[in-house]
C-alpha cells in the first residue's frame, strides 16, 4: 500500500485505542513518562498521558486524592514539608497541607492541643495569645484542663470579670463574687456567659428599675 509515495504496511497502521471510560481511552500499555490509560479533557481535543491511576486537572495529572474524613483529602503518605493528609476550607477551592492530626483555622494549620488552648484565650480573655505564651502552654506538656485553669485565673480575667461588675452593677467586685466567677471559666464557662449573668442578675434588675440594663461592650 502506498500513501504519499511512502510504503506503509497494514499491520504498521495503529488500531484506535479502545475506550476504558468516561474521558480516557487506553494507549496499549505503559510508555516512557506515560501510562496505560490517557485522560482527554471534557473541555478540549487534547489527550493528556498520566501516570496510571492518575486525573486531569487544570491540564496537570495529578493523583487521586481518597476522603479520609469531613473536608480531608489524603495525599497518599507525607511529602517534604506536607503530610499525608491535606484539608481544603469550605470558603474556598484552596486545599492546605499539615502534619497529621492537625486542622485548618484561618488558613493556618493547627493540632487539635493548639487549637483547643487558643479557644480558651478566646473564650476567657476576648483575644488571640501572643506566640511566646502559646508556644510555652504547647509545649509546656501541662494537660489542657490545667492550662485552662491557669488563664482563667490570670489578673487580667479577673479584671475582665470586675469590668463587667462596674458596668452593670456600678460597683467594684467582692473578692467571694470575683473567685465564684473564675471557677465558672475554670469548668468551660466562657467570659461572655459571665457577664450575661451578672447582667440579668437580681441586682442589676433592681439598679435598672426591674430590667435587665442594656449590653455593653467588652
Amino acid at each position: 500500500m502506498f500513501a504519499g509515495g511512502v510504503s506503509v504496511s497494514a499491520s504498521a497502521v495503529a488500531a484506535p485505542p479502545p475506550d476504558c471510560g468516561t474521558g480516557l481511552v487506553c494507549a496499549g500499555g505503559p510508555t516512557a513518562g506515560a501510562s496505560a490509560c490517557r485522560q482527554r479533557n471534557a473541555t478540549a481535543a487534547t489527550v493528556y498521558c498520566c501516570p496510571v491511576g492518575q486525573r486531569i486537572d487544570n491540564g496537570k495529572c495529578v493523583a487521586p486524592a481518597p476522603v479520609c474524613g469531613r473536608g480531608l483529602y489524603c495525599a497518599g503518605g507525607p511529602t517534604p514539608g506536607a503530610s499525608a493528609c491535606r484539608q481544603q476550607e469550605s470558603s474556598t477551592r484552596e486545599v492546605f497541607c499539615c502534619p497529621e492530626g492537625q486542622r485548618i483555622e484561618n488558613g493556618k494549620c493547627f493540632d487539635a492541643r493548639t487549637a483547643e488552648i487558643t479557644s480558651f484565650y478566646t473564650d476567657i480573655l476576648h483575644r488571640a495569645p501572643a506566640p511566646e505564651w502559646l508556644a510555652r502552654h504547647v509545649n509546656g506538656g501541662l494537660p489542657t484542663a490545667k492550662v485552662r485553669e491557669s488563664i482563667a485565673k490570670t489578673p487580667e480575667a479577673r479584671g475582665l470579670v470586675n469590668k463587667a461588675y462596674k458596668a452593670y452593677l456600678g460597683r467594684e467586685g467582692e473578692a467571694g463574687g470575683l473567685d465564684s466567677w473564675t471557677d465558672h471559666l475554670v469548668r468551660g464557662k466562657t467570659l461572655d456567659w459571665v457577664w450575661e449573668q451578672i447582667r440579668t442578675s437580681e441586682e442589676a434588675r433592681r439598679k435598672n428599675g426591674g430590667q435587665p440594663p442594656p449590653v455593653t461592650l467588652r
